[in-house]
């Protein structure tokens, strides 16, 4: 106890002095107060307060999945990195102390996050339409997803020595967990997926005249997830005390490589994975197009719906790979000594771009590859209005996905891993904002294409400034 309390309180205290902690929350509140007002004013239903409650619920659900993800997972992985683990062992401080001091502070602020809505749950009830036993049951269902999410984090987090492997991990736990969300949304789940699909018993608290146990099979088979998370950490913990870590430098000292790119190569193996990257990225997209052949009856079909798939996944791998870009270096100490050497900082950056983006070819080719062949065996696809809509709307959407990175390697330089929750949020709500307010979609298609290219345009001066700022940054840490 007293092992799990220091860490706590340590932990406590470096939230609170987070920024970013803080801004969570109040992106939260803000985001109910537009769902209160689009409803207001859109919504003349006879019980108003029952969709403001369900997009509450929805809302937090992704706040919860984003920011769970990149929080939890990094919690022991973090303590690796840093070499402070051993010193908490040599300390006396026990594995299941570790993980629960290290779990607790966390799923507190999160805690928080969920409290902070209350005065709106309220407003819902004034409203109309919902009841005091749907939101009780809403938040025990937010509790064990919040639990889930904790427990399959510091699994992950827990199992790796690295962050990108624990948040890659973490990643592929979630998403298959929510995979019956995706098979319903695609098709019809199975029993399996109907048992553990809490989200959708999250949609039947959020129906009317709700008047059910909150106690649901999902609700208890995501606490037992949780817990068996929980408890697969704390073995992971005990299981890298008994790693050698003299030997892992051994044997990668051991296999020098001399390269003529020394910064390409070095991003290109430990950011982006190497060859071993580029197989599974490849073999990943490979097995999205089989999978949509197998599920849709017309070819067309399935390589539009293989496009817009991979299109989140290209968005969570560079993610993962361009938030170390350069906030390694940073981090690491590492980034004023390279300018002391013999080369200009644009050519640090540029070699280290070069090897990342060489590392993530297969998330750049595919998913357009998928596009162009779309193009050419979709049946609805037989005008050149459609033809360039699409081709003009999909460069405008890497852009835009690139300006999303170039504004997470820039919050990384400071904040390091930190920074993902809060830039994809940000940056999702600016995509629905721009979506569903500025796109005009009852103009033609030949208006639409001008407007796509007006807004790649302000999309390129976006990046430009963008990388100015990063360029101040790096002279900042560099001591320029």
């Amino acid at each position: 106890m007293n092992g799990i309390w220091q860490l706590s309180q340590r932990s406590f205290r470096q939230n609170s002095a987070m920024l970013h902690s803080h801004l969570g929350r109040a992106l939260l509140c803000l985001f109910f107060v537009a769902i209160i007002v689009y409803w207001q004013l859109d919504n003349f239903s006879s019980a108003p307060g029952l969709e403001i409650f369900r997009g509450q619920i929805s809302l937090t659900h992704l706040f919860i999945t984003i920011m769970g993800i990149f929080s939890f997972s990094q919690l022991i992985v973090e303590e690796y990195e840093t070499g402070t683990l051993d010193l908490m062992q040599l300390a006396g401080i026990n594995n299941l102390s570790i993980v629960l001091g290290k779990c607790l502070p966390v799923l507190c602020e999160f805690g928080l996050l969920i409290a902070v809505q209350l005065p709106f749950t309220l407003l819902t009830i004034t409203l109309g339409g919902v009841t005091w036993p749907q939101v009780f049951a809403a938040y025990v269902a937010l509790f064990a997803y919040l639990f889930l999410v904790a427990g399959v984090g510091m699994f992950a987090s827990a199992t790796f020595r690295d962050s990108r492997s624990a948040g890659v991990l973490a990643f592929v736990l979630i998403v298959g967990y929510l995979y019956p969300v995706w098979d319903d949304f695609l098709g019809s789940p199975g029993p399996i997926g109907r048992a553990i699909n809490l989200q959708q018993w999250t949609e039947r608290i959020c129906t009317s005249q709700f008047d059910e146990s909150p106690w649901d099979l999902s609700v208890w088979i995501a606490i037992a997830v949780g817990g068996l998370g929980i408890v697969g950490a704390w073995f992971q913990v005990g299981r890298q005390r008994r790693v050698s870590v003299a030997r892992k430098q051994s044997a990668a000292i051991a296999r020098p490589r001399v390269t003529t790119y020394p910064f390409a190569w070095k991003d290109y193996r430990y950011v982006a994975g190497g060859w071993r990257g580029l197989v599974i990225r490849s073999i990943l997209y490979l097995g999205v197009m089989i999978w949509m052949i197998l599920r849709q009856e017309h070819l067309g079909y399935a390589f539009a719906w293989s496009a817009l798939i991979s299109l989140p996944v290209a968005v969570v791998d560079g993610t993962w790979t361009a938030s170390r870009l350069l906030a390694d270096e940073v981090k690491n100490q590492t980034w004023a000594p390279l300018l002391l050497t013999p080369h200009r900082l644009r050519d640090i950056v540029w070699g280290k771009t070069g090897g990342w983006l060489y590392g993530i070819l297969p998330t750049i080719v595919l998913p357009y590859a998928f596009i162009v062949i779309c193009i050419l065996v979709h049946p609805y696809v037989d005008e050149w209005e459609k033809v360039a809509e699409l081709l003009i709307g999909s460069t405008v959407t890497g852009l835009a996905v690139l300006g999303y990175l170039h504004l997470m390697v820039m919050y990384s330089i400071d904040w390091h891993w930190r920074a993902i929750p809060i830039t994809l949020i940000i940056c999702l709500v600016a995509a629905y904002t721009y979506m569903e307010t500025f796109v005009p979609w009852r103009w033609s298609g030949s208006a639409r294409c001008v407007f796509f290219l007006v807004t790649g345009v302000a999309l390129c001066l976006v990046l430009w400034f963008l990388q100015h700022r990063i360029r101040k940054r790096l002279d900042f840490h560099a001591g320029n």
